[in-house]
């Protein structure tokens, strides 16, 4: 005969232990907040930090972020991108920008990867710039806060 004691111990502690993974897995769904930091291209004044909005649902998500002219005194577009988030954390962002005139004098695509853990996101990657027949990387790395 099982004590009743015992038996509800066992109850409590093989609950526990089947609850234990749903408890371990995190849930990186929310809205994240920080900056894009990219090296100097070849016709910028220098290196462009920019604010940078993140939203993830459901394993995927979706960031934007303002694009500067050359001087980095004037906004000329919006980089819209999105990838799909891993339940361990690790994350691919993709884009492609293009200035907003009819025959555009700047495009580029973006790619970033990095790993998201607790309330942090970190990425690097690279925005291949087509540009006057020309073509150059960038490189860049993202901080990220929930």
């Amino acid at each position: 005969m099982i004590r009743k004691p015992h038996y509800i111990a066992a109850l409590v502690m093989t609950a526990w232990l089947c609850s234990a993974p749903m408890a371990m897995a995190q849930s990186f769904d929310g809205s994240w907040h920080g900056q894009i930091t990219c090296a100097k291209l070849s016709f910028t004044k220098g290196t462009q930090k920019v604010a940078m909005t993140m939203t993830v649902s459901g394993g995927q998500a979706t960031y934007s972020r303002q694009v500067y002219n050359k001087d980095n005194t004037a906004v000329v577009g919006t980089e819209e991108g999105s990838g799909p988030v891993a339940s361990d954390g690790a994350i691919k962002l993709t884009a492609t920008w293009k200035s907003a005139k009819a025959d555009p004098k700047y495009t580029y695509t973006a790619s970033y990867g990095g790993t998201m853990t607790g309330n942090a996101a970190h990425l690097r990657g690279t925005q291949v710039w087509t540009y006057e027949g020309k073509s150059e990387d960038r490189a860049c790395s993202i901080a990220l806060s929930k």
